[in-house]
């Protein structure tokens, strides 16, 4: 009998063993690629953490009889997955979507981008509802941009992976919009008819990362175009242009010559001639200087353009003297003989 009770306890350890490494393996398969995970700008992809709902992600209103789902049925990986159920358009919707919660910023104009997720139908679907794999693109102020749809179509009730590339060459077929800061990832169920059946659509291990960086390359020095002489205390408009080699948005930081560079203005389109208008309050010369910026940070050399401002009248001849000078010739082109002297000049 002792015996029998030390090989029950014995057997008890060896099970309470082995639970923590079944669970390290449990964690192991939520990470199936660790060197894509670190790298994966999702927050929790695999919709393991949460308890309500998913860290990281919301759903749209709910409408009707639809159903939001998250729980442990049809996972791809892990233990937990993301669904929409029973799809209605009721309530005039068309759209049923779980999302990021935050925005995840980009630079589409140097970089490339993996955006991937598993997808499965449960049952096949009528004509709708059908599944999206989609973009929200946002620009530096957050402000909505547009829309890229990635379609999914039903296979067969197995999971299957949509997966594109986003590149910022000039001849990709799917491209973020320049002026791109921001995007957020939407995994959806559309319903663009009255068509439909009760077809659960379940999303799970989703991935958006950098594939490939290019180095950014500072804008060109600005063109500076406009009078290089003038009269104090009249405005005078200068052109200012920078192209970006990247065409990333443009930014202009300008010196009048005063020595104060004020801020930042911008951001604006790559090459997008601004004109900005300036008057000098007293007399002297002046450089005007002027830098880009682009929306990565890397600035440009200084542009310089030379203005002068009048000093004396013989810098620059008033009105008055060049009529003074006007009667002289003529009087003495008539009488053969200077009239009246004209003031010394120093």
């Amino acid at each position: 009998m002792r015996r029998y009770l030390l090989s029950l306890w014995l057997a008890a350890i060896m099970v309470c063993a082995t639970f923590p490494l079944a669970a390290r393996g449990l964690d192991s398969a939520v990470s199936h690629d660790g060197a894509e995970d670190e790298d994966n700008l999702v927050p929790n992809p695999s919709f393991e953490e949460g308890r309500y709902t998913p860290d990281g992600w919301y759903h749209n209103v709910p409408c009707g009889p639809t159903l939001y789902l998250w729980d442990h049925q049809h996972q791809q990986e892990g233990t937990m997955s993301v669904g929409v159920a029973s799809v209605d358009r009721e309530c005039g919707v068309s759209e049923f979507y779980w999302a990021t919660k935050h925005l995840i910023p980009v630079s589409p104009h140097n970089t490339s981008y993996r955006l991937a997720a598993w997808y499965k139908y449960v049952a096949p679907p009528a004509t709708w509802p059908q599944a999206f794999l989609t973009l929200w693109t946002y620009d530096g102020s957050k402000s909505y941009l547009s829309t890229l749809n990635l379609s999914c179509p039903y296979q067969d009730t197995a999971w299957h992976q949509k997966e594109i590339m986003l590149s910022p060459e000039s001849g990709a077929s799917l491209r973020l919009p320049p002026d791109a800061c921001y995007v957020r990832i939407l995994l959806c169920a559309g319903a663009y008819s009255d068509h439909l059946t009760d077809a659960e659509i379940r999303f799970d291990h989703v991935y958006f990362g950098v594939i490939e960086e290019k180095p950014n390359t500072p804008p060109h020095a600005p063109s500076i175009s406009g009078p290089a002489s003038g009269e104090t205390g009249t405005a005078y408009n200068y052109t200012i242009a920078a192209a970006d080699p990247e065409e990333d948005m443009v930014y202009y930081l300008i010196d009048w010559g005063t020595g104060s560079t004020g801020h930042w203005s911008g951001p604006y389109p790559s090459g997008e001639a601004i004109t900005r208008q300036h008057a000098w309050e007293e007399d002297g010369n002046y450089t005007i200087r002027v830098k880009a910026r682009d929306s990565e940070g890397a600035e440009s050399n200084w542009s310089t353009l030379r203005v002068s401002m009048p000093l004396t009248s013989s810098t620059s001849p008033s009105r008055t003297g060049a009529l003074l000078q006007l009667l002289h010739d003529w009087a003495l082109r008539l009488a053969g003989r200077e009239l009246f002297p004209l003031p010394h000049r120093q």
